[in-house]
């Protein structure tokens, strides 16, 4: 399946949900360029999802977790890859990691719990490449037993071995990218230690810490971005116990990353996923400080692609601005026919983002006609803007469906789907994006779907008509409910 250009965080109707709050969340500021890394090197998924990695795809609104940070990232992944094969993903557990950094291989009594590494002696043409050849190796091994027990006991065996030769290549002068790359196997390896650490085995954690730490504050721009990708995967896993303290420690971090080193691509990817993601947690304060803080730093690019993209930022920093304020829409319906946003004037309106190929916005449709049957007549309406791409999908969607609001989508075919104008103007990066506004023209609700648009019809407009011809849907009848229970 090919990923849309730019950032579509929408899973195609068939494709299977992500299945974890954090996969939802982070999955959708840095997955196009993660999943280019992943097909081109014929990389395994896994490989890439650490903790926060990031695709675009569907997500139902809250997201954070393995393929996010991926993305941003995603040009170091792919370095990384191109040495590694597809057998990395077997990597995966356990603390009690013991640092070796000589330059000889140990003797396997001293390190039973690990595969002894190879030699690296001065007689050895490529000690470096002979490591992560190794690597490659010992992460294709497969466990002598099938009990859980013993696959857990490998993998920890695997994990431990892969930190002992990543320390071994940082021991023998490695040049800019094996650091890079290094760094890399040694802090994937240690992330999986400590998601199979057991309770009162802190010190994986302190040395995955203790580790980031060093990528983040080595001089090769590279090793400091593999540092800052651990730091937010680490710390995005843990957001919900953090301190308010130790959330503002993050965001200057962040800020000091992107605002005070050289500009690179990737900033970009970074800037909008972590500003996403604070925004999904409910933090759109946080979230809008964020961008006020870098993007006049990376205003000052001479990079045209670089330019581009920060118009999507500052997209994304008006939507951020939406809520209490007015919204502006304009556009036209398939046909060519203009519509007269003013006309909306006094009606509660829906301005739903959608996309034919979106599961989630499928999933939602028979609520919203529900709905829209429930209470047009009251003054509820709604405004569809379509980031689809063809116009024949379009229009026979439409029909087939029978969709009786108004759809907007773009003549222009170089202002389709995530080029749309509206979507650019409004830094919509994935879909459904569905925004209440109220009859005076000012955005009440920036996350209207389902149970919440239910609540928001009828406090604005009391109970739902009772027009549903033998029966009301769930959902309508679930808004009449509410009265009875409030």
């Amino acid at each position: 399946m090919r990923i849309p250009p730019r950032f579509p965080p929408c899973i195609p109707a068939k494709s299977p949900p992500t299945t974890s709050i954090w996969h939802q969340h982070l999955a959708s500021a840095f997955g196009q360029a993660l999943v280019n890394d992943v097909m081109s090197y014929n990389m395994p998924t896994s490989f890439h999802c650490l903790p926060l990695a990031l695709t675009r795809t569907a997500r139902p609104k809250a997201w954070i977790g393995t393929i996010t940070i991926g993305w941003a990232f995603g040009w170091i992944l792919g370095t990384c890859a191109s040495f590694m094969g597809p057998t990395f993903a077997l990597l995966a557990a356990e603390p009690a990691v013991r640092r070796q950094t000589d330059n000889h291989q140990p003797p396997a009594t001293e390190l039973p719990d690990v595969f002894p590494l190879p030699d690296t002696g001065p007689k050895v043409p490529d000690p470096i490449g002979t490591l992560f050849r190794w690597v490659e190796k010992t992460a294709s091994l497969a466990p002598e037993n099938e009990s859980e027990t013993e696959q857990k006991a490998h993998r920890r065996k695997v994990a431990r071995s892969i930190v002992l030769a990543a320390d071994r290549v940082l021991s023998l002068a490695p040049n800019d990218v094996q650091a890079m790359q290094g760094h890399f196997l040694k802090l994937q390896a240690l992330s999986e230690l400590v998601e199979l650490s057991v309770q009162g085995e802190p010190q994986t954690e302190r040395l995955l810490e203790s580790a980031i730490a060093a990528a983040r504050a080595d001089k090769r721009p590279d090793v400091a971005a593999v540092g800052m990708k651990f730091f937010l995967e680490s710390n995005f896993a843990k957001w919900l116990a953090l301190s308010e303290d130790q959330k503002t420690t993050v965001l200057r971090d962040v800020v000091d990353y992107l605002a005070r080193s050289e500009h690179q691509p990737h900033h970009l990817q970074v800037l909008m996923t972590v500003a996403e993601f604070f925004d999904s947690m409910g933090d759109r304060q946080r979230a809008t400080r964020l961008l006020n803080q870098v993007l006049p730093h990376l205003k000052k690019t001479d990079n045209p692609a670089m330019k581009r993209q920060i118009a999507i930022l500052e997209g994304l920093q008006r939507r951020f601005n939406l809520l209490g304020n007015k919204i502006k829409i304009a556009g036209t319906l398939p046909d060519g026919t203009p519509v007269d946003w003013a006309s909306y004037r006094g009606k509660i309106v829906l301005v739903d983002f959608w996309a034919t190929w979106c599961g989630p916005c499928r999933a939602e449709l028979p609520n919203l006609r529900q709905l829209y049957l429930a209470y047009h007549d009251k003054g509820f309406d709604v405004v569809g803007i379509c980031l689809d791409d063809h116009l024949e999908n379009v229009q026979k969607f439409l029909r087939n469906e029978r969709i009786p609001w108004a759809t907007l989508f773009s003549t222009d075919r170089s202002q389709r789907g995530w080029a749309h104008p509206l979507a650019t103007y409004y830094g919509i990066t994935g879909v459904p994006c569905a925004i209440l506004v109220d009859r005076n023209g000012t955005v009440v609700d920036m996350n209207a779907r389902g149970e919440q648009l239910a609540r928001q019809l009828r406090k604005r407009l009391g109970e739902p008509l009772a027009k549903a011809r033998l029966h009301r849907d769930a959902m309508v009848r679930q808004v009449s409910d509410h009265s009875t229970r409030e």
